[in-house]
C-alpha cells in the first residue's frame, strides 16, 4: 500500500511478495511489535484500509503460498499466538491448540467501531459491518485456503459475551460443586478475578476448553500438572465439570475427546483424573464422577483412604 500498488493488480503484486519480510520483535514492556522491511507497522495493520486490502489479495494463490511461508517461519521461531482465517487448516494443521472464534458480523462490528472511536478514528458502523460481511463471503469461497473451522478445533461464539461473562459463565458452572458436593476440595466459591487467573495460568502450558450449546456454555475441561518434577511432563491430570442439568447429554465425554487429542499433541502421553470416592454415597459425594470416567475408557490406578488418628 504504501507503494501504490492496486490491490487488484496481480502481476504488481505478485512481483513484490518476494520482496516482503516480516518478524516480530518486543518492546521494553513487552508488548510485541510487527516489523515489515525493518518498520514497525503495529499502528497500520488493523487499521480498516489495511484489513480490506489484505482480504482482496489474499485470494491470490502467490499470495497466499508467501503468507504461509511467512507464518510459519515465524511460528517455528518463537512461540506464538497465531490468528488468521487459515491458520488451523493451512498455515499450522498441527498446532497445539486450535480455537474457532466466531462471532456474528454485527458484534464484530461494533467491536471494530468501539475500537477505531477510541482512538479517534471517524468510521461508520454500517460500513464495517458491510466490509465484514463482504470479507467473510470472500475469504470462506476463495479458491486457495479457504475460511473454514479445522475439524479439530473448538468453536467458540463470542456473540452475545465479552470476556467477564465467559469467565462468570464457566465460574457459574463450578459454583453449586463448591456449595453442594465435596469433590472440589474448596470451601469457598472463588470471584471471577480469581477463576480468570487459573485459566490463565492453565493457557500457559495445558488446553482449557469449554462446550457449548445455543451459544452458552454447558461445561469445561482442562489440563494440569500431574507433578512439578520434569520426568512426569508426559502426564497430566484432568478436571471437568458439566451444568448438573446438561449431565448425561454427551458432553463430557466430547469434552474428553477434544481435551486428550490436544494434549497427543503436546506430547501428554497419560491423562490422571483424581475423583473424590463415596462410601457410601450421601447428599454431599456420589460416585457418578468415577463411574463415568470408567465409562469412557479410564482404568482405576490407585485408591487412597483418609487415616484414621
Amino acid at each position: 500500500m504504501r507503494k501504490g500498488i492496486d490491490g487488484h493488480d496481480r502481476k504488481l503484486v505478485a512481483a513484490e511478495c518476494p520482496n516482503i519480510h516480516v518478524t516480530l520483535e518486543y518492546d521494553e514492556e513487552g508488548k510485541q511489535q510487527v516489523i515489515l522491511n525493518g518498520k514497525n507497522v503495529n499502528g497500520f495493520i488493523r487499521t480498516e484500509e489495511v484489513g480490506n486490502m489484505a482480504s482482496a489479495t489474499s485470494v491470490y494463490p502467490v499470495v497466499r503460498t508467501k503468507l504461509v511461508e511467512l507464518q510459519r517461519k515465524l511460528a517455528e521461531s518463537t512461540d506464538v499466538i497465531m490468528d488468521g482465517r487459515d491458520i488451523g487448516t493451512c498455515v499450522l494443521p498441527n498446532a497445539q491448540v486450535k480455537i474457532y472464534l466466531t462471532a456474528s458480523s454485527k458484534t464484530r462490528a461494533q467491536r471494530r467501531y468501539d475500537e477505531l472511536t477510541a482512538k479517534g478514528v471517524f468510521c461508520d458502523f454500517d460500513e464495517i459491518e458491510k466490509d465484514i460481511i463482504d470479507r467473510d463471503y470472500r475469504d470462506m469461497h476463495r479458491e486457495t485456503s479457504p475460511l473454514k473451522q479445522a475439524e479439530d478445533a473448538v468453536l467458540v461464539d463470542s456473540s452475545e459475551m465479552n470476556i467477564d461473562q465467559v469467565v462468570e459463565a464457566i465460574r457459574s458452572i463450578y459454583e453449586p460443586y463448591v456449595l453442594n458436593t465435596a469433590v472440589t476440595s474448596e470451601y469457598y466459591v472463588p470471584t471471577v478475578e480469581e477463576f480468570r487467573a487459573r485459566i490463565t495460568r492453565t493457557l500457559e502450558r495445558y488446553p482449557y476448553i469449554v462446550a457449548l450449546k445455543d451459544g452458552q456454555i454447558i461445561g469445561y475441561i482442562y489440563a494440569s500438572p500431574l507433578s512439578p518434577r520434569h520426568a512426569y511432563s508426559w502426564a497430566a491430570e484432568t478436571s471437568i465439570y458439566i451444568r448438573q442439568n446438561m449431565r448425561r447429554t454427551g458432553a463430557g465425554s466430547r469434552l474428553y475427546k477434544a481435551l486428550s487429542a490436544i494434549c497427543m499433541k503436546q506430547h501428554v502421553l497419560n491423562l490422571y483424573a483424581r475423583i473424590a470416592f463415596a462410601d457410601p454415597e450421601d447428599e454431599f459425594l456420589v460416585n457418578a464422577s468415577a463411574r463415568f470416567h470408567q465409562a469412557i475408557g479410564f482404568s482405576k490406578a490407585a485408591e487412597f483412604h483418609r487415616g484414621i488418628p
